[in-house]
């Protein structure tokens, strides 16, 4: 077999490789992501991949417990996006007549894939203390669920969008949510919002709100991405199964590389609101959780997990009072001067 057909064999190979390991559609979702997130993940990917040898580099190697997720998720990321660089250069190359030249793009793309498998077959180590609760393994980046938005199927999409924005359990998606536009002229500016409706799913005598209203501002990141759902439509019922859901995440796990599940929107949501709020108004932060008690929101997500940006929330309203409770007042309030993204891992 001579050069040319050698080169073209690996090729081929390689790219078989990398269609099985999904790196065409990951490298894909990457261009939509943020250019801040881009160069936090270019600065981690720096020193731990290295393709043109074939160790890869170190890859995971040392990657603490509390940083095991944001590492694997910028590896993965930039993996791809490296794959698709040299797939591409090989392809011109070997246009061009330079078999030579190709063989070596063809080799780093081959190590590409190498690389995807170590960082997908690595353990995270054990916490030297128990995390008491699912909260904190919230990825630490500011557009965390736009990446699992954009790695969402279309079927899958309106469903996150509704979670995004208000923080919906499962159940309540199953139920179905409303939304629809509607006027608000008594707030300061006024104008056109999106209305969400939650019929609550978890209601007893003494917890739980049957029922609660959500008003967002549709030029807000979240409001936007809802908005578009809306299409030429006035109001729109979300629906999609509770079991349905916690599947869809299995396939956006292995994409985004983040361990969320849909409850990992519901205490995002809860330590945003939480920041933004403020523990004097508590009870807001309860009426949109679908809470009876400031006390319940306790064991969503802290105000020092919060995004930077507003939630872009202009009214709650619930079916029910809302019981104050001593602790509700006493969750810590965000750090001061540091978004998430810019927090070390």
């Amino acid at each position: 077999m001579d050069k040319r057909s050698k080169i073209f064999a690996f090729v081929k190979e390689t790219t078989q490789l990398g269609q099985e390991r999904g790196l065409v559609e990951r490298s894909k979702a990457t261009k939509k992501v943020k250019q801040t997130t881009q160069g936090s993940y270019d600065k981690v990917a720096s020193t731990r991949i290295d393709l043109n040898h074939q160790d890869c580099g170190r890859l995971m190697d040392g990657v603490s417990a509390r940083s095991w997720h944001t590492v694997r998720a910028a590896l993965l990321h930039v993996i791809s996006q490296k794959y698709m660089a040299a797939r591409k250069a090989c392809d011109e190359l070997q246009k061009a007549g330079d078999f030579d030249g190709a063989g070596i793009e063809a080799m780093i793309a081959r190590r590409a894939t190498r690389a995807y498998d170590k960082v997908e077959a690595s353990e995270r180590p054990k916490l030297t203390t128990q995390r008491a609760t699912k909260r904190r393994t919230l990825p630490r980046s500011d557009d965390w669920q736009a990446l699992v938005y954009e790695a969402a199927s279309e079927a899958q999409k309106e469903a996150i969008a509704v979670m995004w924005v208000s923080g919906a359990r499962p159940d309540e998606i199953e139920r179905g949510v409303e939304v629809k536009w509607v006027e608000k002229k008594d707030t300061d500016a006024g104008g056109r919002y999106l209305m969400v409706t939650i019929q609550g799913a978890k209601i007893t005598e003494t917890s739980g709100q049957k029922t609660r209203q959500i008003v967002i501002d549709p030029s807000s990141a979240s409001g936007q991405i809802l908005a578009a759902h809306m299409g030429e439509y006035d109001n729109i019922t979300v629906e999609r199964g509770a079991k349905r859901l916690n599947k869809d995440f299995e396939a956006i796990r292995n994409k985004t590389g983040f361990k969320t599940s849909p409850y990992s929107f519901r205490h995002q949501f809860s330590a945003n609101l939480k920041a933004e709020f403020g523990p004097d108004r508590a009870d807001e932060v309860a009426k949109a959780m679908g809470h009876a008690t400031t006390r319940s929101q306790g064991r969503y997500g802290s105000p020092r997990q919060a995004q930077s940006g507003k939630t872009g929330i202009v009214m709650v309203a619930a079916s029910g009072p809302v019981k104050e409770t001593r602790s509700s007042t006493k969750y810590p309030g965000p750090k001061t001067g540091a978004s998430l993204s810019n927090r070390p891992g």
